[in-house]
């Protein structure tokens, strides 16, 4: 267990700096890419950690950013994957209730990349989704992933809060 542990950290930390490289990107296009990368590690972390219901949802996730990516992504595909993901998490999860967070974060996400097209809609939805898979990450001792992401979750909360002081700003200065 405890060779599984470093691996699937040592997997999780390339995955990471993946994550690290998509947050710096300024083409939408190339932050799927790098985001489809990284999901590829992150599944086969999760299949090292024992964790086949957020393998499932890490791999269909993958293919969800290359149909984004081929701009391809519709109503009718943001259902099959959402669906997809729900179905197949539910039923490859070993992890109890801890199993069905990547689910839920995956279905989260699959239907706010459909939704969402204003920045701080889509800022909230990352937070929640990086919580969620915070708490996953720190349970089953993915400490690479669970690091980064609360990393990125500081800095989209930031982020969150400069665009809300800019529009207060912004206000004021209009009245």
């Amino acid at each position: 267990m405890t060779n599984n542990i470093i691996i699937g950290n040592i997997i999780s930390f390339v995955a990471a700096v993946l994550l690290g490289l998509s947050c710096w990107c300024k083409n939408p296009k190339r932050v799927f890419v790098y985001q489809f990368i990284e999901n590829l590690f992150l599944s086969l972390s999760s299949i090292v950690f024992g964790s086949y219901s957020a393998a499932v949802s890490t791999l269909l996730s993958t293919a969800k950013s290359l149909v984004i990516v081929k701009g391809r992504y519709t109503k009718k595909t943001m259902l099959f994957f959402a669906v997809t993901i729900a179905v197949l998490g539910v039923l490859t999860n070993t992890k109890r209730f801890i199993g069905l967070l990547p689910v839920i974060a995956t279905v989260q996400f699959t239907y706010c990349n459909y939704r969402l097209t204003d920045i701080k809609g889509i800022k909230w939805t990352f937070i929640i989704n990086l919580l969620i898979w915070d708490v996953y990450a720190f349970w089953i001792k993915d400490f690479s992933s669970g690091i980064a992401w609360a990393i990125t979750l500081v800095v989209t909360v930031v982020s969150l809060l400069t665009i809300k002081a800019k529009e207060a700003a912004e206000g004021q200065t209009q009245s």
